[in-house]
């Protein structure tokens, strides 16, 4: 029987409430040497990876981002992307006060 444990976050809660569809790793993952979730610092043109892992989770769609397949993020807010589309989405959220102005 595997008991998932509780993982409190730096921001508090519970770090499965926000990755639901992520279940803990098991004994023949871990053996496999499958990590999880990476922590990382975005630069610009770089990232640097704090806590070793897999994958990142996108930002807006929640989708996991394998490390080598990292290609967008924003340095500004610290977020990763799983494409260009949703990078942009992203940016068109936080910029709708902005548009229409003229």
């Amino acid at each position: 029987m595997c008991l998932a444990k509780w993982q409190p976050t730096r921001f508090g809660g519970n770090r499965n409430d926000r990755r639901q569809d992520r279940r803990p790793m098991n004994r023949i993952e871990r053996l496999l040497g499958l990590k999880g979730e990476a922590r990382v610092k975005y630069l610009d043109g770089e990232f640097q990876v704090l806590i070793p892992g897999d994958f990142v989770y996108c930002a807006v769609s929640g989708q996991e981002i394998a490390l080598a397949d990292l290609r967008y993020w924003s340095v500004a807010l610290q977020e990763p992307y799983a494409s260009a589309a949703l990078s942009l989405q992203r940016y068109r959220q936080l910029h709708k006060s902005h548009s229409g102005a003229g």
